[in-house]
C-alpha cells in the first residue's frame, strides 16, 4: 500500500525544463549557434550527461564559456523561472496526500541551491519531509542513487511509495529502486518512452489523485 510520494522538481511541480532550453539556445543564438533539441532531450531528468552544453558551445565557437558567461547564463535561467507557477494539479495532489496522511518527499538531479530556491519560490518549502538533491549522491538519475536516498530518508521500502517524474532518465531511476511510478510528460519530453511507468496522465489536474493512488495500489502494490 502507498504511503509515500517523492516527486521530481523540473518538468514536473514547475516547467523548468523549458526555461533552461531557453536559456541555453539564448546563450548559442548570441554567438551564432543553433543548440540541437534532441541533444538536449539527452540532458532531462539527469546531470553531468554525455552532452555538456556549456562544452559543447565553447567547441562549437572555438574557446571555452567563461565563468562569467556561464553565471550569466544561470541566472538567466534563474529569472525566467522565476515567473513560473506550479503545474496544473500539482496542489491538489499535495493536498490529498496531506490529508491522506502520506510521507512527501523529493529526488531531483538538480543542485540543492536550485531545488530549495524553487520549492521556497513557490511556498512549498513546508511541504516535503525529505528533499535529496545532486549535491547528496554521487551519481544522478538514470541512477538510483536520489530514490534510494529519498526513501532512507522518509523510512519507507520501495514498495511503499510511488515516484512522480516527467523523464525517462528519472523513470529508470524509480523503477530501479523499487518505486512505483506515475509519468506526467513535460513540454519537451511528451514523444519519449514511457513503457515503464504504472501509469502515464497528460496533465496531474486531469486525474483524482486518489483515485489514481488506489488504481495504482491494486495493479503494483
Amino acid at each position: 500500500m502507498i504511503s509515500a510520494l517523492v516527486f521530481d522538481l523540473d518538468g514536473l511541480i514547475v516547467d523548468t525544463e523549458q526555461t533552461a532550453l531557453e536559456s541555453w539556445q539564448e546563450a548559442y543564438g548570441s554567438a551564432g549557434f543553433e543548440l540541437p533539441l534532441e541533444l538536449w532531450l539527452t540532458t532531462i531528468g539527469t546531470w553531468g550527461a554525455q552532452f555538456d552544453p556549456a562544452v559543447d558551445l565553447g567547441e562549437k565557437r572555438g574557446t571555452p564559456l567563461t565563468a562569467a558567461e556561464i553565471e550569466k547564463r544561470r541566472a538567466r535561467e534563474w529569472e525566467l523561472a522565476s515567473q513560473l507557477p506550479l503545474m496544473p494539479g500539482v496542489a491538489q495532489h499535495l493536498e490529498a496526500a496531506r490529508a491522506r496522511g502520506l510521507k512527501l518527499g523529493i529526488a531531483s538531479s538538480s543542485s540543492r541551491r536550485w531545488v530549495n530556491g524553487q520549492l521556497e519560490r513557490l511556498g512549498l518549502d513546508e511541504c516535503f519531509e525529505c528533499v535529496c538533491s545532486r549535491d547528496d549522491v554521487a551519481s544522478t538519475k538514470p541512477d538510483p542513487s536520489l530514490y534510494y536516498r529519498a526513501l532512507l530518508c522518509l523510512g519507507v521500502e520501495g514498495s511503499e511509495a510511488l515516484a512522480y517524474e516527467d523523464s525517462p532518465n528519472g523513470l529508470i531511476a524509480a523503477k530501479a529502486a523499487g518505486l512505483g511510478c506515475v509519468v506526467v510528460p513535460g513540454s519537451l519530453t511528451g514523444g519519449l518512452d514511457y513503457s515503464l511507468a504504472d501509469a502515464v496522465v497528460c496533465s496531474l489536474a486531469d486525474v483524482d489523485p486518489c483515485a489514481l493512488w488506489e488504481l495504482i495500489d491494486a495493479e503494483y502494490f
